[in-house]
């Protein structure tokens, strides 16, 4: 759904910053 697919962009951005 939307939500993990916003859990993971979270994630990556942070892991990425």
């Amino acid at each position: 759904i939307a939500a993990l697919s916003v859990a993971l962009f979270r994630a990556l951005g942070l892991t990425t910053r």
